[in-house]
């Protein structure tokens, strides 16, 4: 009888701690998730060379990609025009961006055009599929889908109608901080007399990191850029980007057209920024 009063108060003794230590217990509030911090690096610009890369924005984030100073030599039916490119990016989720892009501000010159204004838009969906199989040969690869309108144009001379395009995007890393990309698609054309047609479309780079912020490229289209700008038949060049900070990089290319549907030169030089 006594053991058996003795284990009971034992038992309480025991029940009343936890209960006393339970009251004293601190409920922390839940850890918030950390918001990535807007970088340039990842995924990186798009328009600093002729492919679009297959990775996309972080939700919530956004770039602005703008070259305020593009070339392009006369090519065949287009005379040698100035332009102002530019794309605006928003990560909609992790795996799928918004994006809208123009070839800006365009002032043709020569061959009796000298019209200047304001070119056509396009609103552009990409959507990453899957990360690169880095044991492997598997690319990382993205969808990538947007139409063309003649909104915001402001001369009929830049109006091509409405010109859809699809594209697969692809990166693969290589062997001594190498890294490649290549873009294929199909793209809508409008015809000088109205009817549309479609044609393939084909975007490479080949790019070396020389240090953790500088980078240099080969790059090559094949009838058309994969994003704003003018281009049609084939062309070739060369460029480098450099990240000035985690937030802004600063990119440049000179390239020369193979044929004579290519514009005979295209220089660019531009600036992307991380928000």
């Amino acid at each position: 009888m006594r053991s058996g009063i003795i284990l009971f108060a034992a038992l309480m003794a025991l029940a009343n701690l936890l209960v006393v230590a339970r009251s004293q217990e601190v409920d922390y509030p839940a850890a918030t998730p950390v918001e990535p911090a807007p970088n340039i690096k990842t995924p990186g610009p798009d328009m600093g060379n002729f492919p679009n890369g297959s990775y996309t924005l972080p939700q919530g984030r956004a770039y602005l990609e703008f070259s305020p100073f593009t070339l392009n030599g006369p090519e065949t039916g287009t005379p040698s025009n100035y332009s102002t490119p530019f794309l605006l990016r928003y990560g909609v989720t992790d795996y799928v961006e918004f994006r809208i892009f123009s070839t800006g501000i365009q002032s043709n010159h020569g061959s009796g055009d000298n019209t200047t204004g304001f070119t056509p838009s396009a609103f552009d969906l990409k959507v990453h599929l899957w990360d690169e199989d880095k044991t492997g040969w598997v690319p990382s690869t993205a969808l990538e889908v947007w139409l063309q309108t003649d909104l915001t144009s402001t001369a009929e001379v830049f109006d091509d109608g409405f010109q859809p395009a699809v594209n697969l995007n692809f990166d693969k890393s290589l062997p001594c901080n190498c890294s490649v990309e290549i873009t294929i698609g199909v793209t809508g054309a409008e015809e000088f007399d109205g009817s549309q047609t479609f044609q393939e479309t084909v975007q490479w780079s080949f790019s070396r990191n020389l240090t953790d912020d500088f980078n240099v490229f080969l790059n090559g289209y094949h009838n058309a850029i994969a994003g704003p700008g003018n281009g049609s038949g084939e062309m070739i060049g060369a460029g480098a980007t450099w990240y000035v900070s985690d937030r802004v990089a600063l990119w440049s290319s000179y390239n020369v057209g193979l044929n004579d549907d290519a514009p005979t030169t295209l220089s660019q030089l531009g600036l992307s920024i991380a928000y």
